[in-house]
């Protein structure tokens, strides 16, 4: 993969710039954590199931007509590919009242 810039990093991915404009690049980590953040420590695999689980998901929301950021699994040739997805680049609406959804919801 083309080194690109880091967007954000978390405890089960980090966030790239992606190959278009107002795209990201998802790749996700093989590390493992307790519920405290507190890396324990790192599944051979883990990060490759976790992005075709998630490709996966994705896809099948898509096919009901549940819009999502999922664009494409990049090609799966070399071994840090295999980890990543392209998605698209979505804000966050803040969390609402009581009476509303729960939680960050993703928009457009």
């Amino acid at each position: 993969m083309a080194r690109r810039r880091q967007v954000f990093e978390g405890k089960a991915k980090v966030i790239f710039e992606g190959p278009e404009p107002s795209t990201l690049v998802q790749h996700f980590k093989n590390d493992a954590s307790d519920v405290v953040s507190k890396k324990i420590s790192t599944i051979t695999g883990k990060g490759v199931i976790n992005n075709r689980i998630s490709e996966h998901l994705m896809v099948k929301l898509g096919n009901i007509c549940i819009p999502t950021y999922f664009m494409r699994r990049l090609n799966m040739r070399g071994v840090e590919e295999a980890y990543q997805e392209v998605g698209r680049r979505l804000g966050i609406l803040p969390e609402s009242g009581p009476n509303d959804i729960k939680g960050p919801v993703l928009m457009q």
